[in-house]
């Protein structure tokens, strides 16, 4: 992946993250929100996580 493709999947699930929290911060405190919506919602944090320290370090990212 390039760096403007890194950059570009960055923005994205930047987007997409931000609107899982504040999804989440909404529904969490009535209970609305299973075992399976934490899980996915960790995972997307981790790629999130994971495409922001290559960006750091500068390197490509491979697909995830």
């Amino acid at each position: 992946m390039n760096e403007d493709e890194l950059i570009a999947k960055l923005a994205v699930l930047l987007r997409g993250v931000q609107w899982a929290a504040d999804d989440m911060a909404f529904r969490l405190p009535t209970g609305r929100v299973t075992d399976g919506d934490l899980i996915a919602f960790a995972d997307q944090l981790s790629v999130v996580a994971n495409l922001l320290r290559a960006h750091a370090a500068g390197t490509p990212s491979g697909d995830e």
